[in-house]
């Protein structure tokens, strides 16, 4: 329900752009990654009970005791595995390599816990860390 909801106020909700930095910002954009990244973040979190993984090996099982399903679930499986890959590869950022997984996590980190009292700096501190680039990467 949140992604849907998340997915449909990016156009509504947008906020005032401004010139930050040098860089255009969005003065919500924040807000509404918020509720993208909670459930993305528990998503990717081998260790949460609602992890992408244990969901799809209950589907799996699921479809195996109803003898179907089973085209559909590989082609997820395969797509998963290439998100693996690419979330495991390398970016140049900040002078060095770093993994993609790193970024997101990061970023996912910053947006979930962001405050919109700004006591928690956590989106500054990314932004320190890899610089504006490391925002469009997780974007994307």
């Amino acid at each position: 329900m949140h992604i849907r909801q998340a997915l449909v106020l990016p156009v509504e909700e947008s906020g005032r752009i401004q010139v930050e930095g040098g860089y255009l910002q969005d003065a919500h954009a924040i807000e509404r990654y918020k509720r993208l990244s909670i459930p993305v973040r528990r998503a990717l979190s081998r260790t949460d009970m609602v992890c992408f993984e244990r969901a799809l090996a209950c589907v799996a099982a699921d479809g195996r005791e109803r003898g179907g399903g089973s085209d559909e679930i590989a082609r997820v499986r395969t797509e998963w595995a290439r998100l693996q890959a690419e979330l495991d590869s390398t970016v140049g950022l900040g002078g060095g390599k770093v993994p993609r997984r790193q970024i997101l996590a990061g970023w996912l980190d910053a947006a979930a816990f962001y405050d919109t009292l700004e006591r928690d700096r956590a989106y500054d501190r990314l932004v320190d860390q890899w610089g504006k680039a490391a925002e469009s990467i997780d974007v994307q």
